[in-house]
């Protein structure tokens, strides 16, 4: 899963389950960027690594 850099996964908080190439959840993401920037980050970045934001 690609964050931004210096970013991380939130301790407890992420739910995330599946398998194989059908994942499904929610990661609270602690990170350095303003909100702006962590969006833009995730619309950029997750379709060149395969994933789709919904």
């Amino acid at each position: 899963m690609p964050l931004p850099q210096g970013a991380k996964i939130a301790g407890s908080d992420p739910i995330i389950i599946g398998g194989g190439n059908q994942w499904v959840g929610r990661a609270v993401v602690n990170a350095l960027q303003g909100a702006t920037d962590v969006y833009a980050f995730f619309q950029s970045e997750y379709p060149k690594s395969g994933w789709t934001i919904q």
